[in-house]
């Protein structure tokens, strides 16, 4: 366990450094376009990126799930069964969505009218379409990455793409180029690059085109079933704040909270980073009963960071958000206050219990998810047409702490059940 737990140590060192300059670059990108867009266009790109999320959330994270279940063990034990996963969750990704990009193509009109108030804003649709297409390829070179526990590489894609973005808005700005356009430009040309990089760094055999057999997809398909519906739900509820926004309110109250959610979000790098390194330990750790162990020494250290960075976002919050943003964004300063909250302690004590639902429970993460999505959904509709971006932050943080305590009772019955077997075996 203390050999584990030292690469286990290093693997965040890794992964966390990786991360910061992902997440720092990120940042500064994102804080230009929002600086220099009019609040209209900013709603829409912020629009599109909640498209985008809710997407990947759904598909990408689901079909990564399904590969860090069984291809770290494979690897070693049965490298062609290894590859087949891989590649079927390749190409199932592909194919849903080139099958999006071609409804997005030819209903643009009216999905832009419904997304965006307009009907002008369809070539919006179509290139977060295309953005999809390269985040799920990058994403797909990442999930073998992060199965074979080659953290190096999986760092590099993360800040080649963020890195990439920096430069393309900052060159746009620079050149008076940047609207909403162009930075979703920035956005999907960042993805394809950074699939261009990955590619000479993959296993020839998966560098190969070739079709899974229809058993591997049926195998994969099993277990996403499941957890597609549940990531299409929690994507769902945690976006959906934003298409309510911008449904009840238009997109210049949406370009109110955006910075708001950018800022407070900005601590789920710590649990980015912990399910990096954590998911491929899972399984295994819970058929020794273990993952109670890792969970509390996670908490450990997570719950007095949270509890800082609680009192230093109370506390100088609003000078962060004007400095960063502007003076014209004060009023996201009371989003922000109440949003990070709810972040914070959130990824202080839920990471570990979540990744051990969605690999070994995944039926039961469906339940979790949707109580999430009617508790956004039933209090969106009461509280955002009234209360507007702040009524929106309020709502989801008191779903996130909701769900937060649902996912730790599901989860003890299922570790005290597991520890009791391994102890009785062992």
């Amino acid at each position: 366990m203390k050999e584990l737990r030292n690469k286990t140590v290093h693997h965040l060192i890794v992964v966390f450094g990786g991360r910061v300059t992902f997440v720092a670059l990120s940042f500064v990108g994102t804080s230009l376009v929002l600086r220099s867009l009019s609040p209209a266009e900013v709603g829409i790109y912020w629009l599109c990126l909640a498209v985008i999320k809710i997407v990947t959330g759904c598909l990408a994270d689901s079909l990564d799930l399904a590969v860090l279940r069984s291809v770290p063990h494979n690897l070693q034990a049965d490298p062609a069964h290894a590859m087949e996963t891989l590649r079927a969750a390749f190409w199932m990704r592909l194919g849903t969505v080139l099958s999006l990009l071609l409804v997005a193509s030819v209903a643009a009109p009216g999905l832009s009218e419904l997304i965006f108030k307009r009907r002008d804003y369809g070539h919006m649709l179509v290139l977060t379409g295309v953005a999809l297409a390269g985040e799920m390829l990058v994403r797909s070179a990442m999930g073998y990455f992060q199965a074979a526990q080659r953290f190096n590489q999986l760092v590099i894609l993360d800040v080649v793409a963020q890195a990439t973005r920096f430069a393309c808005v900052a060159g746009l700005l620079a050149g008076g180029m940047l609207n909403a356009t162009s930075a979703l430009c920035a956005y999907l040309a960042a993805s394809f690059l950074a699939f261009a990089v990955a590619l000479p760094l993959l296993p020839q055999d998966l560098r190969l085109v070739r079709f899974p057999s229809l058993h591997e997809v049926r195998e994969v398909f099993q277990y996403c079933k499941w957890m597609v519906a549940a990531m299409a739900l929690a994507a769902l509820y945690e976006r959906l704040d934003v298409m309510l926004l911008g449904l009840f309110r238009g997109p210049e109250e949406v370009s109110i909270y955006a910075p708001a959610v950018m800022l407070a979000t900005t601590p789920e790098l710590l649990v980015s980073v912990v399910l990096t390194v954590v998911n491929p330990q899972v399984a295994r750790l819970y058929e020794l009963g273990r993952v109670q162990e890792l969970a509390r020494q996670y908490m450990k250290f997570a719950i007095p960071i949270a509890l800082l960075s609680i009192a230093g976002a109370l506390t100088i919050g609003g000078v962060v958000i004007e400095a960063l943003f502007g003076a014209r964004y004060q009023l996201s300063i009371p989003s922000f206050k109440v949003l990070a909250v709810g972040t914070l302690i959130a990824a202080a004590i839920t990471p570990v219990y979540s990744a051990l639902l969605s690999l070994v429970a995944p039926a039961r993460v469906v339940g979790v998810t949707a109580a999430g999505l009617a508790l956004v959904l039933a209090g969106g509709m009461v509280v955002i047409p009234r209360y507007g971006a702040f009524g929106a932050a309020g709502l989801l943080t008191f779903t996130r702490l909701a769900i937060a305590l649902l996912v730790i009772l599901v989860a003890l019955p299922i570790l005290s059940r597991r520890s009791k077997l391994a102890a009785a075996a062992a």
